[in-house]
């Protein structure tokens, strides 16, 4: 859940996602000729073209409910919402597959639910002075830091301090960016990783900055840090699949009535769970093709997509972690 809530609304999907849908037609002029190389090829009724509606999108002083403007709007988002919600439907499916292989069979940790279950289940739970302690000095450390959002003159502790400023000589400067950071949650989501996994984190990130500084005095250019990141992600699926063939294999002929197996501990019997994979995965392909994409490149995109799901739900331990990527994330 942490996994697939935090890509929905982070930085990497819907910020970005609701900006696409109006740049090239805001910023579209002679010198950049957006509308003549590609902006036939985008449906009319999966963005908002008009540039008067896109005025008080970019430049504010305006409002979303007048009507000119939730008409443009409420066809393109209506659009992208079904395609989301059956994009992450078809991932939760394919993860329901997986659950017994996982959970069971290789016997996977999952210590974030250690906290909820506690929550739930623990009536002395909130009882605890600590407890409270670490939630008043979080809150206070959040409380400061939104205060001093709004008003500057409030003090408030540094959210993270950028080390690199500080390293200018070659060929130490190419590591680029690092900073120290005090995160309240990310100290206690951590505290909840398994700590090879948290140790992977670290070790990397500190790998690449080394492989920069060797690259700086090499004079190499290029260390496609962000595609190593990427083809890890891929390989990371392709070994949860391969290691759990032979689990799909069963359910596969469970469905076709070959085989019995136990569904007493499934949240979702298989076979509510195929049909909810074939329709939301059936629905993805046909919008896909509704926007113009070629069949070969929605196969692509989704393999590409499902890819850091697979991986994620395999091997995090349900940290809802990722691998660390090449720039500064």
């Amino acid at each position: 859940m942490v996994t697939m809530v935090s890509t929905i609304s982070g930085h990497a999907m819907m910020a970005i996602l609701m900006g696409t849908l109006a740049h090239p037609f805001w910023f579209a002029n002679a010198e950049n000729q957006y509308l003549e190389l590609f902006g036939h090829h985008i449906p009319s009724w999966a963005t908002v073209r008009s540039r008067e509606v896109l005025r008080g999108y970019f430049q504010g002083d305006s409002s979303l409910y007048l009507s000119d403007h939730w008409r443009a709007w409420v066809g393109p988002v209506l659009f992208w919402s079904a395609f989301i919600f059956l994009l992450y439907s078809s991932f939760l499916f394919t993860v329901l597959l997986f659950r017994k292989q996982w959970s069971e069979h290789e016997k996977l940790s999952f210590p974030l639910t250690q906290l909820p279950l506690h929550m739930a289940t623990d009536r002395s739970f909130f009882r605890s002075r600590v407890l409270w302690l670490g939630i008043a000095l979080a809150a206070t450390i959040r409380v400061l830091a939104g205060l001093h959002d709004l008003f500057p003159v409030v003090p408030a502790l540094p959210a993270s301090i950028r080390i690199d400023p500080y390293i200018q000589e070659r060929p130490w400067r190419a590591m680029g960016y690092i900073s120290l950071s005090l995160n309240p949650a990310v100290v206690g989501l951590s505290y909840f990783m398994p700590l090879d996994l948290a140790f992977s984190c670290w070790f990397f990130f500190w790998l690449t900055r080394v492989e920069r500084v060797i690259a700086d005095v090499a004079g190499w250019r290029e260390l496609h840090l962000n595609e190593r990141a990427s083809g890890a992600w891929i390989g990371i699926a392709l070994i949860a699949i391969w290691s759990g063939r032979r689990h799909l294999a069963r359910v596969f002929r469970f469905l076709l009535g070959r085989e019995d197996l136990d569904e007493a501990t499934e949240p979702i019997r298989y076979r509510w769970t195929a049909v909810g994979l074939l329709v939301s995965l059936g629905g993805v392909f046909l919008l896909c093709l509704a926007l113009g994409m070629s069949l070969w490149a929605v196969l692509v995109f989704y393999a590409l997509t499902a890819a850091p799901f697979a991986g994620a739900g395999s091997r995090s331990g349900g940290a809802g972690t990722a691998l660390p990527r090449g720039h500064r994330d």
